[in-house]
């Protein structure tokens, strides 16, 4: 639930490529 969450907001919040996310 934690891991899933942090994902899904850096991608709403950023792009989820680079900025917030590292797995891209």
């Amino acid at each position: 639930m934690t891991s899933r969450t942090m994902v899904k907001i850096d991608e709403e919040l950023c792009n989820g490529c680079g900025l917030c996310i590292s797995p891209c």
